[in-house]
Order: C-alpha cells, then structure tokens, then sequence
C-alpha cells in the first residue's frame, strides 16, 4: 500500500440541488485509481455515505487506517479529515451520497427538538465503516436513492426525501446499536481532532459578526497564538479567511435559493456590512455578488489561493 505524506487540509464544498435532499455522486467516472498525487486528507461541508463496489485499499481516517473491500460502507459526518487511497496500481469503484441531516430531521420533527438534538448529536459524533451484509436495510436504502437520483423518474423528489428520511433514521440506529462498535478511529485530542471542534463551531455561528478567533482558541483549550498557527499549518489559510469563506458560500445559497436584498443577505451571513460582504466576495471569486447573481456558473470549480478547494464535485 502506497505511503504517502500527508501534511495538509483541503475544504471540498458540495451543493444540494433545489428542493432536494440528496447529492448522488455515483457511475463510470468513479471507478478510479483513489489516492493519486493526494498529498492531503480532505473535509466536507455535508454529511457523506459511501459504498464500495469494486477494489481494496485504505481509508484514512484522523492518522488512523481501516482497510476496505466491496461492500465496505462507511458514514463519514461534515467536518471529519479523511482520504480514500486505493491499492497500489489498481483501481476502485465507490459511489456516494451527500446530505444535511439537520435539514431532513427538522422537517420530519419540526415539533421535537430535543429528539433533533439528540439525532444530530450522534450523526455528528464520529464516522463508521461497515459491510453491506452487516446492514441490509442501509445498503438497500442508498442503492435505492442512487437509482432514483440517477435517472430522475416522476415524484423523484418525493421519493428521494422518503428515503432520506429512512436513511437518517436507519444511521441514528446503527450509531446507537451495537453494530456502531464495528471499527471505528478512536476521538484523540490530536491537531485534526482539535481543528473538528473548530470547524463546527463556525459552521453553526458562521452568522454571528462577533464571532472572534479567541473563542475558537479556547473552544480547542489553547492560546489565541498557537490555535492560530496550527490552523494556518494544516488547512493553509487563516481562521478569518476560513469564517469568511464559509460566510460567502452560505451567500451564495441565499443568492440561489431566496429573493433577500444583498443587505439582507450581508447580515444573514455574519458580515458586519455590505461593503465588508462585497470586499470579501470579491476576494474569494473575483467577482461582486451583484455579478455572480446574475451568473452563478461563474462560481462552479473556483479554487481559492490558499490550498482550499470550494467544489460541486471531486
């Protein structure tokens, strides 16, 4: 099996389409040699599941190595580092699925939060590797959402969010069953695991304009300093570009999906002006939100300067 150094971060950003539930990234362009020239674990913004069809090799998870085959699954929460690297010279084949469970699980308990706290509290807690023959119903349930994300019948986006529906619940009861005690990385206080902590706390008070990078600082129990420069370190950009990075991409989904002012949505993102949301904007895409609104295309596959990547797909 390959060793390769692995000393960086990148930041893969996914988008739902509107008035789905679910990213399905699956077919031919995903048999691959996994692992090639990655020089670095990755981390997204969506909850991801996986499932091997073809291939053996490695997924690496927090410095920890799990060896996969077909019909390995694995859960992987928003904001986990992690690489899949396949056996030397040969090539896998995985498909995947990307969603927010919080979105699905508000919409199905709009009236129990403390059930949704519970729900979210254990799907973001830590990624599991499983067996298609150790979870029929999981295995069953994500062929099945491919199938219909693939080909888009009528009622697609009913069925998808039934699904999805099953799907959340299904994971909530592996998380809380004994199948969840198959192999997993043990949570360590290392750097990554530090660095989780950070990362979702700006991704749930990304829209707070008092956000400050001490409180990051002591959230991870270090000095403001030594936060700073591992975070620099690791994902190669700056914790106040990383909010602000987050803040635009969070714009953009509004741009898409609302009909708010560019004042609306400046103050929706956690900007403390529209001048400061425009500058910002402009900095990450090269072009003013005004522009962008009228061509989103402009922003798919754009790469930042810092080593973190802001894409639709792999």
């Amino acid at each position: 099996m390959a060793k390769k150094k692995r000393n960086s971060i990148e930041y893969r950003y996914y988008e739902i389409g509107q008035d789905e539930y679910v990213l399905a990234l699956f077919g031919e362009s995903w048999v691959r040699d996994y692992g090639r020239d990655v020089d670095g674990l990755h981390f997204h913004n969506l909850t991801e599941v996986g499932v091997c069809h073809e291939g053996h090799g490695e997924m690496v998870y927090e410095g920890n190595r799990y060896p996969y085959h077909p019909g390995t699954l694995t859960i992987i929460p928003k904001n986990i580092p992690h690489v899949t690297i396949s056996e030397e010279g040969k090539q896998s084949f995985w498909e995947y699925l990307f969603f927010d469970p919080a979105q699905i699980v508000h919409e199905v308990y709009p009236d129990d939060e403390v059930f949704c706290r519970q729900v979210l509290e254990q799907l973001d807690k830590t990624y599991l590797m499983l067996t298609q023959d150790g979870c029929r119903q999981l295995s069953q349930l994500i062929e099945l959402l491919i199938y219909e994300m693939e080909h888009k019948e009528k009622h697609y986006k009913r069925v998808t969010k039934g699904l999805m529906e099953a799907l959340v619940m299904e994971i909530y009861r592996l998380y809380t069953s004994e199948k969840s005690k198959q192999p997993t990385a043990a949570v360590s206080r290392g750097t990554l695991v530090l660095l989780r902590e950070a990362l979702d706390y700006i991704g749930d008070n990304y829209m707070d304009p008092g956000l400050r990078i001490e409180q990051l600082a002591q959230l991870c129990g270090l000095s403001e300093t030594h936060f700073r420069r591992i975070f620099k370190e690791q994902m190669h950009v700056a914790p106040s570009e990383y909010i602000n990075l987050v803040r635009i991409q969070q714009a953009c989904e509004l741009m898409r999906k609302s009909h708010m002012s560019m004042g609306e949505i400046s103050d929706n993102v956690g900007f403390e002006s529209t001048t400061s949301f425009t500058r910002n904007f402009k900095k990450f895409l090269d072009i003013t939100p005004y522009q962008w609104k009228k061509h989103p295309e402009n922003y798919e596959g754009k790469i930042l300067d810092y080593n973190v990547s802001v894409l639709r797909g792999w």
